[in-house]
């Protein structure tokens, strides 16, 4: 019984003497008061609503990059370009730009193996792409 009680007596001590030290450690720091830190100035950051890619093909070699551009029948031409917007970073539209416009790049509809690509814009013009 003697023995018993003295485990306890001396685990109580040993945590005890912990718990003091812990305060001790926890107590004594010179942290300088919440109201004398500074807070650090943020620079604001511009947002961008889109960012443009230019889109290119390689050539059958490998050895050379090609604009793609989109002409319609007269020859008119128009800048073909990846869109990203300024919250996504991992999927990105490829449109069409005429005159700020952004016109949608669509794959035609064909039985053949390489289908066509070509831009149509609101008035029904269609455009081809070409590199």
């Amino acid at each position: 019984m003697k023995n018993s009680n003295q485990s306890i007596i001396g685990a109580f001590g040993y945590y005890l003497f912990i718990l003091g030290f812990i305060f001790v450690l926890t107590g004594c720091k010179d942290e300088p008061k919440k109201e004398e830190t500074s807070k650090t100035e943020t620079e604001e950051v511009v947002v961008v609503n889109y960012v443009y890619w230019n889109v290119k093909a390689i050539s059958t070699d490998g050895k050379r990059s090609l604009d793609v551009k989109a002409f319609n029948s007269e020859g008119k031409s128009l800048d073909i370009m990846a869109v990203q917007d300024s919250d996504q970073d991992m999927f990105l539209d490829v449109k069409a730009i005429l005159d700020g416009e952004k016109l949608p790049v669509k794959i035609l509809v064909n039985d053949e193996q390489f289908a066509p690509v070509s831009v149509i814009s609101d008035n029904g013009n269609v455009y081809s792409l070409n590199a």
